[in-house]
């Protein structure tokens, strides 16, 4: 007799958020968004660490599965905001990685904040009828 173990990685898989990361993480995009929306994480705490308002976060701060070119930076004291560098592909499913241990020094389990959303699917569908001539 045998047994058999098959596991594979859905990448539409759901990701359970720790109830913990309340502390940490006020707000995030999450849902189904437009492909030109920005992606939004707001603190719980305004920010007091060493990254300055003004500048442009380091890339590792926030990434995605599958990657997203574009820029980090502040809103606020509070919010993180991420603008893609172009339209993002319509019906895409994105995993959000925020890295808590750079930014407020969180370490342990509680130093990856992940969060998912979806890129709303375009759909276009025109009928065109031909013109019938009465006699």
């Amino acid at each position: 007799m045998g047994i058999l173990a098959v596991s594979c990685s859905n990448p539409e898989e759901k990701i359970e958020i720790n109830p913990a990361f309340g502390e940490y993480v006020f707000a995030y995009t999450s849902g189904i968004i437009s492909t030109s929306d920005p992606i939004i994480v707001k603190l719980a705490q305004p920010y007091s660490g060493p990254f300055q308002m003004s500048e442009a976060l380091p890339d590792n701060i926030l990434r995605f599965d599958p990657a997203i070119d574009g820029q980090t930076s502040w809103l606020d004291n509070q919010t993180l905001k991420f603008i893609p560098a172009k339209r993002l592909p319509g019906g895409s499913f994105y995993t959000g990685m925020l890295d808590l241990q750079a930014l407020i020094g969180i370490t342990g389990e509680m130093a990856t904040f992940k969060f998912q959303f979806q890129t709303i699917e375009q759909h276009l569908s025109v009928y065109l009828d031909g013109l019938d001539m009465y006699d």
